[in-house]
């Protein structure tokens, strides 16, 4: 009966490397065979072939000194038959295996770094820190501003901290610095310890700032809204007095002074009164402050107020009518529509008429972009009308529209042709049509032709 044993292909490795793990029957069988290991790995082997590998690995690399013996075993061995599973016997001589893992060295670094403060708050922390945590406890000890201290790090701790006493807030300038130096670390040599240890070098010392406690005076921006023919005003606001004058610098090149012993400065915008749709929002930043010398003490710190550095004042429209004339001149059946404006169209403008033309078309005109008005003509069936203008276009709902317009009354014409006699000559053997009409400008007149000939000359079923 077929067994199964277990082999690798390297006893000794380092912890890092990878074994092949090899399955071999005792005989080739029919059917496929899976052997489950210890190391929760499986080995197939095909039917008809008596061998199956796998690679495990890397075997577990950490940064600790831990040599060890790997085993792995045959946990079961399972063929897949017609009717079922079957198991397949162990070769209990050769069911497992032993590797023997050699550590490789992988560095552990200790750093420290420190807290920059100012001199109203109590001290500085220097943080210690691992970059690995420890599997047996160690010591590191630094150098703090000339004295040492002795940090102790337990099991599984990769920070520690040690905090020295700085408090000391006064008037003067007298920032100052503390050095934190990493001295020496105990670690030894025993399982469990770092395989290596090292100061990194980027963190071996770090600088403990102390800095003047600074009173900042902040400087803000505010505007109120106007109508165009309004001034809006841009207020810039000190938070706390000056005892010289305060320059405020806009985006837009103009300057706030805000004069010693006050709090505001004003600069005032006005658009100005258009008939067009321009409402805009007018936005302002602070560009920059800067204070005079002027013999008065000087603020600590003159700063932007970074949440009220800009302002924007809603400049809305006042609403201005533009006046429209219509002037329609009549010649026969054309008409000439002029349309004038008492002021200048920003864009194309279509203006329609409530008549429409011989053809049925609605009369319109497009005013140039720039011009105040147009003339157009148009071919008119006789009839009298009253012409007024129906529509136009661009008039209060987009950025350079017209405000409003104010139409004009409408214009009466009337549309008469004088219609003379007309007289057809019928020369011998044409063709002619006897009865029928003809249309002058749109009206219908009876047309009948007459035969002046001699009656000798026509036929006898010809009339006149």
């Amino acid at each position: 009966m077929a067994n199964v044993s277990l082999s690798v292909d390297k006893n000794e490795v380092f912890e890092n490397e990878s074994v092949t793990y090899k399955a071999t029957l005792s005989e080739a069988l029919s059917d496929a065979v899976i052997v489950k290991l210890s190391n929760n790995q499986s080995i197939n082997i095909n039917a008809g072939e008596t061998e199956g590998t796998i690679s495990s690995g890397p075997l577990d690399e950490d940064f600790y000194i831990d040599p060890r013996d790997i085993e792995v075993s045959i946990q079961s061995a399972i063929k897949s038959t017609l009717f079922g599973e079957e198991p397949i016997d162990i070769n209990q001589s050769s069911s497992s295996v032993s590797i023997y893992a050699k550590d490789t060295i992988n560095t552990t670094y200790v750093g420290i770094l420190a807290e920059e403060v100012d001199e109203d708050q109590d001290g500085i922390k220097f943080t210690v820190r691992l970059t690995q945590a420890p599997k047996n406890p160690i010591d590191v000890t630094v150098d703090i501003g000339g004295q040492d201290y002795t940090l102790h790090f337990p099991v599984d701790s990769k920070v520690q901290t040690q905090f020295i006493a700085t408090q000391d807030p006064d008037v003067y300038i007298d920032s100052q610095e503390i050095v934190g130096k990493i001295k020496s670390i105990s670690s030894g040599s025993k399982d469990g310890d770092f395989e290596e240890i090292k100061i990194h070098p980027d963190y071996k010392e770090a600088i403990g700032k102390i800095t003047d406690t600074i009173d900042e005076t902040k400087v803000s921006l505010s505007a109120t809204d106007a109508k165009e023919n309004e001034d809006a005003v841009f207020t810039a606001e000190l938070s706390h007095l000056a005892e010289n004058d305060v320059e405020v610098e806009l985006s837009n090149g103009e300057t706030i002074t805000i004069e010693k012993g006050k709090l505001t400065g004003e600069w005032k915008y006005q658009q100005g009164d258009d008939v067009y749709v321009d409402g805009e929002s007018k936005k302002v930043s602070i560009k920059s402050v800067t204070e005079k010398d002027q013999n008065g003490r000087k603020l600590e710190s003159l700063v932007i107020d970074q949440n009220k550095k800009e302002a924007t004042a809603e400049i809305t429209d006042t609403i201005d009518e533009t006046k429209v004339s219509l002037d329609p001149t009549v010649n026969a059946n054309n008409v000439t529509f002029k349309i004038s404006l008492d002021h200048k169209v920003l864009k194309d403008t279509k203006i329609t008429l409530n008549q429409n033309d011989i053809d049925g078309n609605p009369i319109t005109v497009t005013v140039p972009s720039g011009k105040d008005y147009v003339e157009t003509t148009a071919t008119m069936k006789p009839g009298e009308y009253n012409v007024e203008v129906k529509s136009i276009d661009h008039v209060g709902s987009e950025v350079n529209d017209l405000e409003a317009v104010k139409l004009p009354e409408a214009k009466h014409i009337k549309i008469s042709i004088d219609v003379a006699p007309v007289c057809i000559d019928v020369k011998e053997d044409e063709d002619i049509c006897e009865e029928g009409n003809i249309f002058v400008g749109e009206k219908q007149y009876d047309l009948r032709v007459e035969d002046d000939r001699p009656a000798d000359e026509r036929g006898d079923d010809e009339g006149p």
